[in-house]
């Protein structure tokens, strides 16, 4: 009977201690499960940041496709049965490149005294000086293109075809028609500017385009630059950063510095002039 006692009072020690031990081991259960949640929180979130992080480095070819190009010009070139490769010419690779060159005077087109070329990254610049073209038709002290972003403008100094003189500072496409004998009506174009599939600007100082037999023409550009069109920033407050806040942002917008462009161009009038024939 004293046995029997025993044995039930260490079944119940035994069942009590079992008892105990669960109760340990629901709430260790139990704070196991938020940190699992913890981990597979963590471990979405890295997941997150790295698809992230992935999409952004998809992109960067995309914005980079969409980097702005920089400027380029040249002072001369012709194309026709007498072709002259651009010269001298020059393309910014983001940094200020310039040139100058005493071109060859024995072309029987054109002959120019010095050409001097320059492009930076949002700027571009040409000059030609000493300017005769056509047996003289055209004459030009100086002939120069700038442009800067998306403007441009041209200078003309002492200017004249076939003796008629030409504004300092013409409308964008101004043009005069010439009539070259014996192959019939070409044109002069100043200032001559046109946007490139691109979206860059192109400007010409003097453009020349002559007819020729079978329907074949001769061209020549004095004074070409080309620049990219750049974002504009205006002047605001800022209140979204602590270092700009109430400070005025700086007006960034294209412009192109002391120069200016004549609103209308003039009418055209048609200027007779000969050249001659040779061959």
């Amino acid at each position: 009977m004293a046995l029997s006692k025993h044995l039930a009072g260490a079944a119940a020690l035994v069942v009590g201690t079992a008892v105990a031990l669960a109760g340990v081991a629901a709430p260790a259960q139990a704070d196991r499960e938020p940190a699992q949640a913890d981990r597979e929180s963590a471990q979405a979130e890295r997941e997150t940041r790295a698809d992230k992080e992935s999409a952004r480095a998809d992109r960067k070819p995309a914005r980079a496709d969409r980097q702005r190009i920089p400027g380029s010009a040249f002072g001369l070139a012709a194309q026709g049965p007498l072709a002259i490769k651009p010269l001298p010419a020059v393309e910014s690779n983001g940094t200020p490149v310039s040139k100058s060159l005493l071109p060859p005077t024995d072309n029987g087109l054109i002959n120019v005294s010095a050409l001097t070329v320059s492009a930076d990254r949002r700027n571009a610049a040409a000059r030609a000086t000493g300017v005769s073209a056509l047996q003289q038709q055209i004459t030009a002290n100086a002939i120069s293109a700038k442009c800067v972003g998306d403007k441009g403008v041209t200078n003309l100094a002492n200017a004249k075809v076939a003796g008629r003189e030409i504004d300092s500072s013409p409308a964008p496409n101004t043009t005069i028609p010439i009539n070259i004998a014996p192959y019939g009506e070409g044109s002069v174009t100043f200032n001559k500017q046109q946007r490139l599939p691109d979206g860059r600007l192109s400007v010409t100082g003097m453009a020349v385009e002559l007819p020729l037999p079978e329907g074949k023409k001769q061209t020549l550009d004095v004074s070409s630059v080309t620049c990219d069109e750049r974002k504009k920033r205006k002047i605001r407050e800022d209140h979204d950063d602590s270092s700009t806040r109430g400070k005025k942002v700086e007006d960034v917008s294209t412009a192109v510095e002391e120069e200016r462009v004549v609103p209308e161009a003039p009418v055209p009038a048609p200027v007779d002039a000969e050249l001659p024939v040779t061959g």
